[in-house]
C-alpha cells in the first residue's frame, strides 16, 4: 500500500521524472519554473546558498497550488553589489559575469521550449540577477515571436509575491527595511529558520543598525564602512513562525500570479513607438 501511495504522489521536481513522464506533463500544459539563486555570504548566521534554498522553497509551495514543474535551480548569480549584498569580495561569493548568466538562463529556457514547454517562469531570489534575467527572457522571447510559437515566458522576483499584509508583519519586527537592505536580515533569516533551521546559526545573530549608503556606486568596489557581519539589516527578532508565514504566502501568491500572467491574452502586435 505504501509503495502504491508513493507512486501516486505528484512529483514536481523535473530532474526526478523519467523523460516520458516529463514530456507528458508538458503536453498536459504544466508550467515550468526555473529557480535562480546565488552563492554569496549572508552574514555569520546564514549559509552561502541561502538565496537558492529560499527560491526553491517558494517554488515548492507554488507547485502545491497548481500544475508546476520545477527545473534544477541555477545556484550561481551575478556579482553581489555593495548597496544590496555588501559587495562581492567576501569568501564564498561565487559569481557569474552578466553575459554568462544571460547565456545560461537563455540556454535553459531554449531547451525547455525545444521540449515543448509553453509556459515558462524564471523565478529569482538574488537581487542583482534581476536585469540579466529580464535580458535573457527578452532575447528568447524575440526568437519565440519570430518562430511563430505560442510559448510565453514570465520573469519574477519571488519576494515581490509577498503580500502587503505579510510585509507588514515583517516590518513590525525589522522596521521598514527596503528589499535591497533586507540582505541577511529578518526577512531572510526568518525564511531560513522555517525552511532549513538546522543551517541557521542563531547563536551568531548580532544586533546591528541598518546600513545607509550614498546614492552612487564606486568601482573598484569599496567595502569601507560595511558591517563586519555582512548583514545589511539586523536579523534580531527572526522566527521560524514568521518564516513559515513568509514562505507560504510567497509561494501561494506566486502560483496565483503566474496563472494570471499566463492566462492573459497574448499580445498580437508590437505597440507603436512614442
Amino acid at each position: 500500500m505504501k509503495q502504491k501511495a508513493e507512486e501516486n504522489m505528484k512529483v514536481d521536481m523535473l530532474a526526478e521524472l523519467p523523460w516520458s513522464e516529463y514530456a507528458a506533463r508538458l503536453e498536459a500544459g504544466a508550467t515550468v519554473l526555473v529557480p535562480v539563486g546565488a552563492n554569496e555570504q549572508h552574514g555569520h548566521h546564514l549559509p552561502l546558498g541561502t538565496d537558492t534554498v529560499e527560491v526553491l522553497a517558494a517554488c515548492r509551495v507554488a507547485a502545491a497550488h497548481g500544475d508546476f514543474l520545477i527545473a534544477p535551480p541555477i545556484a550561481y548569480g551575478y556579482a553581489s553589489q555593495i548597496r544590496s549584498a555588501a559587495g562581492n569580495h567576501w569568501p564564498g561569493n561565487i559569481s557569474l559575469q552578466s553575459s554568462t548568466l544571460v547565456a545560461v538562463v537563455s540556454d535553459v529556457v531554449r531547451s525547455l521550449i525545444r521540449h515543448g514547454a509553453k509556459r515558462i517562469a524564471v523565478i529569482n531570489a538574488h537581487y542583482e540577477n534581476t536585469w540579466y534575467l529580464l535580458d535573457a527572457c527578452e532575447q528568447v522571447s524575440k526568437e519565440v515571436v519570430q518562430a511563430g510559437s505560442d510559448t510565453r515566458i514570465v520573469a519574477m522576483m519571488c519576494w515581490d509575491a509577498v503580500s502587503p499584509e505579510v510585509w507588514h508583519e515583517v516590518d513590525a519586527t525589522s522596521g521598514n527595511v527596503p528589499l535591497d537592505l533586507a540582505h541577511a536580515g529578518v526577512l531572510e533569516t526568518s525564511a531560513m529558520l522555517h525552511i532549513a533551521g538546522e543551517q541557521v546559526h542563531e547563536d551568531r545573530v548580532q544586533e546591528a543598525s541598518y546600513v545607509t549608503f550614498p546614492p552612487y556606486d564606486v568601482f573598484p568596489q569599496d567595502p569601507t564602512g560595511l558591517p563586519e557581519t555582512g548583514s545589511l539589516s539586523s536579523p534580531s527578532g527572526s522566527t521560524a513562525d514568521l518564516g513559515r508565514t513568509i514562505v507560504d504566502d510567497m509561494g501561494t501568491n506566486m502560483a496565483r500570479l503566474l496563472n494570471e500572467a499566463f492566462e492573459k491574452p497574448a499580445v498580437e502586435r508590437n505597440l507603436p513607438l512614442r
